[in-house]
């Protein structure tokens, strides 16, 4: 049985949603490791969609132009392209939702993502151009390092 781990792509049931939420069967980045998810069944992932805004810069990591992953069917690869959301994290259960394996993302992408999540959580009592800001703040950080 394949139980996810931290930096897999995942295809993935987002239904049933609501509003503004991802929705369908889509490509997923883990991001909780293997252990918390054979444990508890569940997963952390952000979705990764093909649809960027210039308001979301900040907050959408862009896919690396190099991964490739499987397709829906697992009939063949294809190249992945978009951005994943890190604002719009979830737990799932990704038994229930017959998760699937479809490739690997690089580690810099995933430690990015886990940056952002962080600054997030960490500034959840902040307005939103506090949130920015800060998220602004810890990637160029980054960068100098």
């Amino acid at each position: 049985m394949y139980i996810p781990r931290r930096g897999d792509i995942v295809w993935i049931n987002f239904d049933p949603q609501a509003g503004h939420e991802q929705a369908n069967v889509r490509p997923a980045l883990v991001l909780s490791d293997e252990q918390y998810n054979r444990r508890l069944r569940l997963a952390i992932m952000c979705p990764i969609t093909t649809r960027r805004a210039s308001y979301r810069r900040y907050l959408d990591v862009s896919i690396p132009p190099e991964v490739t992953i499987q397709n829906k069917d697992s009939t063949g690869l294809i190249k992945l392209t978009g951005v994943i959301q890190t604002d719009h994290i979830k737990s799932l259960d990704w038994l229930e939702r017959d998760a699937k394996y479809a490739g690997d993302m690089p580690n810099d992408a995933v430690n990015q993502v886990l940056q952002i999540v962080g600054t997030l959580v960490k500034n959840l009592g902040c307005t939103i151009i506090q949130l920015l800001m800060a998220v602004e703040k810890a990637l160029l950080s980054t960068l100098r390092a």
